[in-house]
């Protein structure tokens, strides 16, 4: 083993000289004798032992005291004509030792000291004057914030050590450099050079809103941090984003409606991927999806009109994308929550080309419902699991290979209800291939197979039931494969050329029997009668679709695409040609106009049959003209605000069977308020205006006000939606000291309430003498959502705090889920008393959820 005495005597008996002579190795400026490539491979390798062989490949001396904590420990190296300098640090990663280096080219390992932390902030300068609105980040770690009116910004109290800065806006070159944390108070000056936004970077959408997208106007985009620490049930990207303008949804779904258009009508990826009911715990309202936060790197929710490239849509577009493995080293993340317990991993292969990230879940809803005090029989179960494996191709290009995994299993027992037991299983895999070729086109190709296993069962042979006897068997699966081929052309500085296509098998096959016997009242006598249902199919259908787009900038200030899509489906014969324009438009500095106008069309799924209703065949398709105008504004003092204008008109709207009320049940298609709504058009438009503040020193919020309309014409007669809410607030509010080790969060919501199905009752009387009579009561279904509940108002709180460990962070929350337990009506309803032939009526209400304590951490090594 290569030591040196001396050295060995140095770090024993003089400290303070070493500390004066001996600074941290810098794997980026290495001295000379750790400078030259090396290739080593070690498996659970002593770390003592490992030293001496990187030693030994450099023909270095490395020296270090025996008695040093963490020298057997074993370690992993996998390098191959990588600097010794790099090996040395990525082997010392996560111990507690590192390599220090005289201005000789001595090199010893010492203890690392204890973390210390320095406030640390900055200004963002522009050429003449300060610049506002720009996303700094430290990469890889929670400090991100904004800067200020003035340019300035701080991340509070960061622990020293070395950092890469971010500095990202649109317009301007990001900043990418190193800084050193570590004596003093550093105090940052950096000055961006504006440049021309490239074509293709203009979001020439309205409705758009960017998750973890940093240099984005904050009135579009929301941090990971803002993400992570807002209140929320179930740490699920569904129900963070569920507070943008113009979404609603209800306390128990993560669905999620946009301006009226029910959750079906978004199309939703994962890294190019078209996911289909992408949710857990589907009896109970698909309270979670199946994608973990921890994974999601960025999101987009385009709630206006989505330019040609996004087909199969009618509301919009959710567009997931999973978060890229950092390359310092292997690194690991635990967290458990209320609702679940949760697991990954990321790291780095082949010397850095390639990347690997893997993450699961496992829930447990039970004791959740006991805390809002429901039912305890309702036993629900879900996991998930997800694997990402990248590689870096020559020229710029990646491919990746990804795999999801989602089931629920679902146990129901009640003596008043139909048992259910059901289980539901989704795999996706596919594949990614990104890059250009030449210096002009750039490609992206997606290639997915998915299979898709649904199992429910029910039965019921109760006494004190009016169903006599149930049984419902329900077994459905789907198989799909497709490809996706996207290209845009540069065309020059100032066009760009987008086209593409899709094609697309889809094969399902459904197994559903029903057989019920039920008592009904008939000519003053309780008679029972029979129904069964038996439907076995096997649809399948192929799909083409392609798009072409023209983007041009005929001026700086201007941006402008037109395009057309083609959507062919063959299982329902629908051929449709939909034509969409978009634009973005700067009249004045700090000021962006963006307008759409569309033809927008949805093709029903092969997997979207309402068999357990009868339904064999498949409708035509849904198609919507949408016109969309919208003006984001920067004001003084770091405010920026945005007013956004719709109108959404549908046809051929297809009918549904649904039912009148918004109860709950295990069995929708038994329920005695099912019926077959036949919408002849549909109607949605209204008004968005949000403000917003994010960059404070101490604290960030933002509220949002809308004014909307979501309308059905049956009959002849216009009715509102379900998820028709007139007026709606959203206001977020999160503070933080200035060391950011805590972030105290508060969100509030209200809006006007859902419309809503009175009860009517029929009173029956069985028997033809007094002394045989009793009265009998039917229920039925008034006026369809002809009254409304009373308004709904929310808030929640969450309180994070956040502890950096040496190789990463830990953070823990507690939050309350409807924190002054406010009483939110799903509906009314009415029921009756009856003693042989008196009858009393009295009416009865379904809440939302109640007051919900959670609380939960996550770990990050």
């Amino acid at each position: 083993m290569r030591c040196s005495v001396l050295a060995v005597a140095i770090i024993t008996l003089l400290p303070s000289v070493l500390a004066a002579q001996f600074t941290p190795l810098d794997s980026l400026s290495p001295p000379t004798s750790l400078a030259a490539p090396i290739s080593l491979r070690l498996h659970r390798t002593a770390l003592r032992l490992a030293v001496s062989e990187i030693a030994s490949k450099a023909q270095v001396s490395i020296a270090f005291d025996p008695s040093l904590d963490a020298l057997d420990r074993a370690v992993n190296v996998d390098a191959a004509n990588v600097s010794a300098a790099r090996v040395l640090m990525r082997t010392l990663g996560d111990t507690p030792l590192q390599a220090m280096t005289s201005t000789s080219g001595s090199i010893v390992l010492a203890a690392r000291p204890r973390a210390e932390r320095r406030l640390v902030a900055g200004t963002v300068r522009q050429p003449g004057g300060p610049l506002s609105g720009v996303h700094v980040s430290l990469v890889g770690t929670r400090f991100e914030t904004a800067t200020d009116i003035a340019g300035r910004f701080t991340f509070g109290a960061v622990p020293a050590g070395r950092y890469g800065l971010r500095a990202q806006r649109m317009g301007f070159a990001p900043i990418d450099q190193q800084i050193q944390i570590g004596d003093g108070e550093p105090a940052l000056d950096l000055t961006m050079q504006p440049v021309a936004v490239p074509v293709a970077a203009v979001i020439v959408t309205p409705g758009f809103f960017g998750v973890m997208q940093p240099g984005l106007a904050t009135s579009q985009a929301l941090t990971r941090q803002q993400i992570e620490t807002v209140p929320q049930l179930g740490e699920d990207v569904y129900r963070a984003i569920g507070r943008a303008p113009g979404v609603a949804r209800d306390d128990f779904s993560a669905k999620f409606a946009v301006r009226g258009e029910p959750g079906e009508g978004l199309a939703v990826t994962l890294d190019g991927l078209p996911l289909i009911e992408p949710f857990h715990l589907k009896d109970i309202g698909s309270a979670l999806s199946i994608i973990d936060l921890w994974t999601l790197g960025g999101a987009e929710l385009i709630t206006g009109g989505p330019s040609a490239e996004v087909g199969d849509e009618i509301g919009g577009a959710f567009r997931l994308r999973t978060v890229e493995a950092r390359g310092d080293r292997t690194r690991g993340s635990v967290g458990l929550s209320l609702t679940n317990v949760r697991g990954g991993a990321q790291g780095t292969f082949a010397n850095g080309n390639g990347s690997w990230l893997a993450s699961g879940r496992r829930g447990y809803l039970d004791l959740a419902f006991k805390l809002a005090q429901i039912e305890d029989s309702i036993k629900p179960k879900y996991h998930d699991g997800f694997l990402k494996v990248a590689y870096a191709l020559p020229g710029g290009g990646r491919v990746a290979a990804h795999v999801l995994h989602a089931g629920d299993d679902f146990l129901y027992r009640d003596s008043r209800e139909p048992s259910v037991e059901s289980n539901y299983r989704s795999d996706y895999a596919w594949m990614t291939l990104e890059g250009r070729v030449g210096g002009r086109i750039r490609q992206q190709s997606v290639a997915w197979i998915g299979d898709l296993d649904w199992e429910r069962q029910g039965s019921q042979a109760a006494t004190n039931s009016r169903i006599v006897q149930l049984r419902i068997d329900d077994r459905r699966s789907l198989r799909t494969l497709g490809i996706k081929q996207d290209w845009s052309i540069e065309l020059g500085s100032r066009a760009l050329l987008k086209l593409g296509g899709v094609v697309r098998r889809d094969a399902a096959s459904y197994d559903y029997s029903r057989v019920s016997r039920r008592q009904v009242a008939e000519n003053h006598a309780i008679v029972t009668r029979a129904d069964s249902s038996t439907v076995v199919i096997d649809p399948a259908g192929d799909r083409y679709e392609a798009y072409f787009a023209q983007r041009v900038r005929p001026v700086d200030a201007l941006t402008v695409e037109a395009g057309v899509r083609y959507d062919r489906a063959t299982h329902t014969g629908d051929a449709i040609a939909s034509p969409r324009v978009n634009a973005s438009w700067q009249p004045a500095r700090g000021t962006t106009v963006r307008a759409s106008w569309g033809k927008h069309a949805q093709s029903q799924s092969v997997f979207g049959l309402q068999v357990e209703d009868g339904v064999t065949t498949f409708a035509s398709a849904e198609r919507a003209d949408q016109t969309v105008v919208g003006v984001d504004q920067a004001l003084s003092g770091g405010f920026t605000a945005r007013v956004e204008a719709y109108d959404r008109t549908t046809t051929h709207v297809r009918p549904r069977y649904v039912n009148a009320g918004s109860n709950i049940v295990m069995f929708p298609e038994i329920a005695n308020d099912r019926i077959l709504l036949t919408p002849s058009a549909g109607r949605s438009r209204g008004v968005e205006m949000t403000i917003s503040r994010d960059a404070g020193r101490r604290a960030d919020w933002s509220a949002s006000y809308t004014v909307a309309s979501a309308k059905q014409q049956v009959n002849g007669l216009w009715l509102p939606r379900l998820t028709d809410q007139p007026r709606a607030i959203n206001a977020d509010w999160s503070f933080h000291p200035i060391a950011n080790s805590w972030r105290l969060s508060l969100s509030a919501i209200w809006h006007s309430g859902w419309p809503y199905t009175p009860d009517l009752v029929r009173v029956d009387t069985i028997g033809t003498t007094p002394q045989t009579q009793f009265a009998y009561a039917t229920f039925l279904k008034g006026a369809l959502y002809s009254e409304r509940v009373p308004s709904y108002q929310r808030l929640d709180a969450r309180w994070t705090r956040f502890i950096d460990t040496r190789g990463g962070r830990l953070s823990f929350f507690l939050e309350v889920y409807n924190l002054l337990n406010n009483t939110n009506l799903r509906d009314r309803y009415t029921n009756v008393n009856i003693n042989r032939t008196s009858v009393t009526y009295f009416n009865g209400s379904r809440s939302q959820l109640p007051r919900i304590p959670s609380f939960g951490f996550n770990w990050e090594f």
